[in-house]
């Protein structure tokens, strides 16, 4: 056997490799892995794999195809329009409400601070501090010093040696002393609500005033009423809270502390409430 070939031209070239494709031989000179058929139809095969990748984007995979061996390459993908939701049906209507739901939840880190409690009554007045409540009950105490309306409320952080019951208590001085309020101050009537924790201070009002007390204690109703209406026209004395008898208004005056739990925070605080009322004035 001879050991040189012919090739396509005619000339005579030493025996090389065989081709790592179709194994044929080729000429020792050759710098390629393939002969020139085999290199000629790679280029083919790509050209036609370019072309499909350009018809084939809108799904987002192009196949190729090479002898036996497919596999997909990933491109980037035209978006579609999204379609809005009243626009779904079925089961693609069911999986994107599943989605914006786990989005939703998603986006939630931080859990949603406790409802605020609004006053019982919504006629309450809202202050930032007991410093601006005294302040506006001063005021209205100026104003109008009898049969008096008043309904005010604010809130502080609660204190682990003062409860509700002796803040009301504290209150009722506060209001005594610093905003002038006129009120029996030492006939207090109680209350208590133990599923609230609610604690209350009801006082007669005595924005009208005290009158002296006559000598003699046992007289008659009738004739005690008639001397308390003829001192009631003359100008008060500074006599011994004893003897004092005070001059009915039908007012009364409400002190209501509460727990308060509508701090941001989940602070404890407590709500301070002041209702001054008169019987024309419910």
């Amino acid at each position: 056997m001879s050991s040189a070939l012919f090739t396509d031209n005619g000339d005579v070239a030493t025996k090389g490799m065989p081709c790592a494709r179709c194994k044929k031989d080729m000429p020792s000179s050759e710098r390629f892995k393939h002969c020139h058929d085999c290199r000629q139809l790679r280029r083919q095969q790509e050209a036609e794999r370019r072309r499909k990748r350009m018809t084939q984007r809108d799904d987002g995979s192009a196949m190729v195809v090479d002898g036996d061996v497919r596999w997909k390459e990933n491109v980037d993908p035209v978006r579609k329009p999204a379609a809005a939701l009243k626009d779904l049906q079925g089961e693609e209507k069911e999986r994107a409400l599943a989605m914006m739901k786990d989005h939703i939840k998603g986006t939630i880190s931080v859990p949603f601070p406790p409802p605020q409690v609004e006053p019982t009554n919504p006629r309450y007045q809202e202050y930032q501090s007991a410093t601006q409540l005294y302040a506006a009950l001063k005021s209205s105490v100026l104003v109008s010093p009898s049969n008096l309306k008043f309904r005010a409320t604010h809130s502080i952080v609660a204190s682990d040696i003062i409860d509700n019951a002796l803040r009301a208590e504290l209150v009722a001085k506060d209001l005594l002393k610093i905003a002038g309020l006129s009120f029996a101050h030492r006939s207090p009537v109680p209350r208590y609500s133990s599923s609230t924790n609610t604690r209350s201070l009801e006082f007669p009002c005595a924005c009208l005033g005290y009158i002296t007390a006559p000598e003699n204690k046992l007289k008659g109703q009738t004739s005690l009423k008639n001397w308390i209406q003829l001192k009631s026209s003359q100008p008060s004395l500074v006599v011994n809270e004893e003897t004092l008898i005070r001059k009915e208004c039908g007012g009364t005056l409400l002190i209501t502390v509460d727990d308060d739990r509508s701090h941001p925070l989940g602070l404890l605080g407590q709500r301070i409430a002041v209702r001054v009322k008169h019987a024309e004035g419910k």
